[in-house]
């Protein structure tokens, strides 16, 4: 979202406009203003209402917590409809099962999304085959899940970071998950390298520091004589 509203920003500024006001028509791949050239006042009071509307809402989440139960329940609502759709589907229950056990803390949120986002990819490949409503149902099941998967990775990136009980190789593949899910629009992939520059840094073996050799014999030299 913040990235859309921040292209959709940026191409505005590009706009010719008149004493300040758009132009009620533009071409799309050229940004030209489209003839005949108006202004209306409606429709600029339109676009200064939406525009703090927006502002108010760009400045909620800032509040809101990054996980809330109720994302599981709109997946849920999704594999509802697929179920709907078909007979008995062994793939659809277990996730539907799986989403069901909501858990409480973001890290279990994940854990919990990466294997639903896993299932749901499968029963869209599954489905890839069957009607235009069932396969669209499983593509936008897919996408959903796999959507809010790397938003929790954008919005808490630290989740990457390794934690007491967990071993460096799942470490290790979970950050390359993320790395190979191309979320270079997504997530700041500086963040990557850090993880796994600390992760090394936790795993090294630490040795005891030493002077040079000079100084060591030097010392050793003064404390003969």
């Amino acid at each position: 979202m913040i990235r859309r509203t921040q292209d959709t920003l940026a191409t505005m500024q590009r706009l010719e406009r008149y004493r300040g006001h758009f132009y009620n028509w533009y071409e799309t791949r050229t940004l030209q203003p489209l003839l005949p050239l108006y202004v209306s006042s409606v429709d600029s009071g339109n676009l200064a209402g939406h525009l703090l509307t927006l502002g108010s809402g760009l400045r909620e989440p800032a509040d809101e917590k990054i996980f809330t139960p109720q994302i599981f329940a709109g997946l849920r609502d999704t594999v509802g409809m697929l179920r709907g759709l078909t007979r008995e589907n062994a793939a659809l229950a277990k996730l539907d099962a799986e989403l069901a056990k909501a858990p409480s803390s973001l890290r279990a949120a994940l854990a919990v999304l990466e294997r639903a986002t896993g299932q749901a990819a499968t029963i869209a490949a599954a489905l890839a085959s069957e009607g235009e409503e069932l396969k669209g149902w499983a593509q936008t099941l897919s996408g959903i899940a796999r959507s809010i998967w790397r938003t929790c990775f954008f919005l808490a990136p630290w989740l990457a970071l390794p934690t007491p009980g967990r071993s460096r190789r799942r470490e290790e593949v979970l950050i390359s998950k993320i790395r190979n899910r191309n979320l270079k629009s997504e997530i700041n992939q500086s963040l990557l390298p850090s993880s796994s520059a600390r992760l090394e840094a936790k795993t090294r073996p630490t040795r005891p520091s030493s002077p040079p050799c000079g100084r060591s014999r030097s010392w050793s030299n003064r404390s003969v004589r």
